[in-house]
């Protein structure tokens, strides 16, 4: 049975590694006499390697009794960076992972602030909760674990023993563990938990989901453009009639080089404007 298993195994191995040199190989022959092009995109450079790498794997296993498995391992699981691909395919998938790393900065930020509200209420929580419950609340750093956990409907379970006190909601054993000295704060809990809630999960979550929507037209506007320049590039006119959103981010683009090669040219003259005056002040003659 493991027998068969690992047969058919190095069978589809063999079979992949035959449609990649297959793939590999149609794809020099497109370019042809050109061949050299083809090596000119990261991604056949990368499908090539992958190529030599299952040969040289084979051709070990037929000139040794070892097929080289422990030294070629890392680099077999580095062909499924291979479905990176689809995101050059799909413009859908382009335009997601376009939009997440354009809003990154700001969703970094957003932690930012996320974690000062955390380290707030942690200090607050320590202050307000730390005689009650010595479980959770006892430290800064167990306080700032509780507001992480509170994230989800766990919050529910330090809002009791805040509410209750650490003799109604502790077990036994927690008491002698932990000690309780019951000090309940019916009030400050609901303030406590409730504009935590709100604050931190809801609000701050909803202003990261909204800086991903925001960025989503510019992403799609600026995959549509890259799509259309591709195909003029490879075959000018078929990218047709750009649509009007197209055709504004490239009147923008153009503006933006125009700009750039005039800033370049101006602080160029202003140079040699510079090194003029300098010029006529050794030639001026001197009285």
């Amino acid at each position: 049975m493991l027998r068969s298993l690992v047969g058919s195994e190095m069978c589809i191995r063999d079979r992949v590694l035959a449609v990649f040199i297959l793939e590999a190989g149609l794809r020099m022959a497109a370019e042809w006499p050109r061949v050299w092009v083809y090596f000119i995109d990261p991604w056949n450079q990368f499908d090539l390697a992958v190529v030599v790498v299952g040969i040289v794997q084979l051709l070990l296993q037929a000139l040794t009794s070892s097929s080289g498995g422990e030294y070629f391992l890392v680099l077999r699981l580095v062909r499924l960076v291979r479905v990176l691909k689809i995101f050059k395919q799909v413009q859908g998938l382009r335009i997601t992972a376009l939009s997440i790393l354009s809003v990154l900065p700001s969703i970094l930020w957003c932690f930012g602030l996320i974690g000062l509200w955390f380290y707030i209420y942690a200090c607050v929580g320590t202050y307000c909760f730390s005689a009650n419950d010595q479980k959770y609340f006892d430290t800064l750093l167990h306080a700032l674990i509780a507001c992480l956990s509170a994230l989800t409907w766990r919050w529910t379970t330090y809002f009791e023993i805040a509410y209750y006190g650490c003799d109604v909601t502790y077990s036994d054993l927690e008491k002698t563990e932990f000690g309780c000295d019951s000090d309940r704060q019916a009030v400050m809990a609901v303030l406590f938990f409730v504009s935590f809630v709100l604050v931190v999960s809801l609000s701050l979550g909803s202003l990261v989901i909204g800086l991903v929507i925001s960025t989503w037209s510019y992403a799609s506007v600026k995959v549509q453009t890259l799509t259309w320049l591709e195909s003029e590039e490879e075959d000018p006119g078929s990218g047709g009639v750009p649509a009007p959103e197209v055709a504004q981010q490239l009147a923008r683009t153009r503006t933006v080089a125009l700009l750039k090669q005039l800033t370049a040219e101006t602080t160029d003259l202003q140079a040699q404007a510079g090194k003029f005056r300098r010029m006529t002040m050794y030639l001026r003659p001197r009285d």
